[in-house]
C-alpha cells in the first residue's frame, strides 16, 4: 500500500523492492552478460561464422580460461580424486552409535493398557506414579552392569543400576522429566537405564510417526546433546530377543568419566 492507503499494482510493487526500471536494467545486464560471455556451443559457432584471420585469433583468445559463466564452467579441469588415506581419515570422525544387550531384568511389567494420560496430566506426577507402579517387581531384583561389561571380571557387575521408565511422555514433557529425575539417579547410581519403548506394539497414532517411536528419538536427541557437552555417555539398548526394530526401546546412560 502506498501512503495514502491504496494498494499498489504489482509494477508500483516491483519498483519498490528493485527501484524505477530495475527490470529493464536488470534484463540489459543480462543481455550484455550473455554476449559477453557465450556458451560453448554459441563460441564455437561463432569461431565457425567467422573468416580464417580471426579464427587464429580467436582460437589463441579462447586458450585463456574465462573468468566466469558457462565457458568457465566447461573449461574447468575436473578435480582429483582424493587419495582412499585421505578419504577414510575424513569419515573417520562419524562414529556409528554403540549398543548394549539389554538385561532380562529391565523388562518391566507391561503398562500399556494403564490411563496414566488422564489421571496424571502433569508430566512430573506423572513419572512418579508410572515408577511407583514398578518399585514392587524392581525391590525382587538386581539389574547388572552392562556398560562395560567384561565377562572375565568379577568385579564387572559389581554396583548400582537405577531405572526410568517415560512411558507415557511426549516428545515435549521428556525432556522436563529427565532434567528433573536423570541427574540424582547418575549421582546415586553407576548406571541409569531409561525405558521408553519402541512403539512396536502400536499399530497407529504418534508412536508410529517416526522409525523406533517419537519417545524413543526424542530421549536419543536428548542424550546426544548431553555427551555432546561432556556431561553423560550412554547407549543404546538392544533386544537379545532379536525382532525389526533397531533397539529395544532402552538406553544405557551414565555420567562422563573423562
Amino acid at each position: 500500500y502506498d501512503d495514502e492507503g491504496i494498494r499498489r499494482s504489482l509494477e508500483e510493487v516491483y519498483e519498490v523492492l528493485y527501484a524505477e526500471n530495475a527490470q529493464y536494467i536488470y534484463q540489459q545486464k543480462q543481455a550484455t552478460a550473455a554476449v559477453a560471455d557465450p556458451t560453448p556451443a554459441e563460441l564455437a559457432d561463432m569461431i565457425r561464422t567467422q573468416d580464417p584471420a580471426k579464427q587464429k585469433q580467436n582460437a589463441n583468445k579462447s586458450s585463456t580460461p574465462p573468468k566466469s559463466g558457462w565457458a568457465s564452467i566447461a573449461a574447468k579441469r575436473p578435480d582429483p580424486a582424493l587419495p582412499q588415506s585421505v578419504m577414510n581419515t575424513a569419515t573417520s570422525g562419524c562414529s556409528k552409535p554403540k549398543f548394549v544387550t539389554i538385561p532380562k531384568e529391565v523388562w518391566l511389567p507391561d503398562t500399556s493398557n494403564a490411563d496414566y494420560f488422564h489421571l496424571y496430566p502433569d508430566p512430573i506426577q506423572r513419572f512418579i506414579a508410572v515408577n511407583g507402579h514398578h518399585k514392587s517387581y524392581l525391590s525382587s531384583v538386581t539389574i547388572p552392569k552392562s556398560f562395560d561389561r567384561d565377562a572375565n571380571d568379577v568385579n564387572s557387575n559389581c554396583g548400582s543400576v537405577a531405572l526410568l521408565d517415560v512411558h507415557f511422555q511426549s516428545a515435549k514433557t521428556v525432556s522436563p522429566v529427565l532434567n528433573e529425575f536423570l541427574p540424582p539417579a547418575l549421582n546415586k547410581n553407576d548406571e541409569v537405564w531409561i525405558v521408553t519403548g519402541s512403539g512396536h506394539h502400536v499399530a497407529v497414532g504418534h508412536q508410529r510417526r517416526e522409525t523406533g517411536g517419537i519417545l524413543f528419538n526424542a530421549v536419543k536427541r536428548y542424550l546426544e546433546q548431553q555427551e555432546e557437552e561432556k556431561i553423560l555417555d550412554f547407549r543404546i539398548g538392544k533386544d537379545a530377543r532379536g525382532g525389526n526394530s533397531p533397539s529395544g526401546g532402552a538406553f544405557l546412560v551414565r555420567r562422563n568419566i573423562l
